[in-house]
């Protein structure tokens, strides 16, 4: 099993857009997990083309971490739910309130061992807003891969930077074991080259070790189609498949590479900020 953790530091279309899609064109059975405390809402979203929800609504991720106070045996595949029309998908929905994720902070350790645990499944653990002193961080440093989401506008940009510095800083390292860091834009497709490259030149003069695996193209229309369990031949073809399945193939490969820091490329090119902006 691998685990991979996405984090973002602020907005949507993010975390969890990007987990359902990466789930749909995910080359092996994988398991979504919503890790933020603050709740998740993919019960909500996966409904059927009527509008009826196709997950049960009660927390999954409440009920995990309760089985996984006596045993992380098997926990995770027993809180899993299958999805509709997707059928390589499992869901551990997640909390329904803040104050549920109030009452499990002891708990953490727990949930991080059952979704790093041995199992047939891969792990996209879904950490919201992972902001400082998130009982998330547990799952971020345990995962194999720690994916920053930003939306690829010069904010998004400059924030994500921000929020991976003081993450990796913060974040405590396993012995022996260099941390893999990834970085995945949410951007409309004709801009997307663009992002990626001012992202990597970003992070190269922050000296920041991560690298930008690409971008997810923002397709409201196909995720919409997808949250209902629509996969026809339209919707494969969509640029929102399409862009995921090219960071689907990435982050395998990630998963057995270690990242190194970029190479410095000179200066942030600012006119490409400021023109990613105005596009906004």
């Amino acid at each position: 099993m691998t685990v991979i953790a996405m984090f973002s530091d602020k907005g949507s279309p993010g975390v969890t857009t990007l987990a359902l899609t990466l789930a749909a064109t995910w080359p092996r059975p994988v398991t979504i997990v919503e890790c933020d405390p603050a709740g998740g809402d993919l019960a909500l979203r996966l409904t059927d083309e009527a509008g009826r929800p196709q997950l049960a609504a009660d927390s999954g991720l409440l009920a995990l971490a309760a089985a996984a106070r006596r045993s992380t045996t098997s926990a995770l595949d027993e809180h899993a739910r299958p999805v509709p029309g997707l059928p390589n998908l499992s869901v551990v929905t997640g909390l329904s309130t803040p104050e549920q994720g109030a009452g499990i902070v002891e708990l953490w350790p727990a949930i991080t061992a059952a979704l790093t645990g041995p199992g047939p499944r891969d792990v996209l653990a879904d950490l919201g807003r992972l902001h400082p002193g998130s009982p998330a961080h547990s799952v971020a440093a345990a995962a194999d891969v720690l994916v920053g989401v930003a939306r690829g506008d010069a904010a998004g940009l400059l924030r994500l930077r921000e929020r991976l510095h003081n993450l990796l800083e913060t974040l405590p390292q396993n012995a022996g074991v260099t941390r893999r860091v990834a970085v995945v834009l949410i951007v409309d497709d004709r801009q997307g080259t663009d992002a990626v490259s001012s992202m990597r030149a970003v992070l190269a003069q922050a000296g920041i070790a991560a690298t930008v695996t690409g971008y997810l193209a923002h397709d409201p229309g196909a995720v919409q189609a997808l949250q209902q369990g629509r996969t026809g031949p339209r919707v494969e073809r969509s640029l929102l498949l399409r862009s995921a399945r090219s960071l689907a193939t990435e982050l395998t490969v990630h998963q057995s590479a270690t990242a190194e820091p970029t190479p410095a490329t000179g200066p942030v090119p600012r006119r490409r900020l400021a023109a990613l902006v105005r596009s906004r």
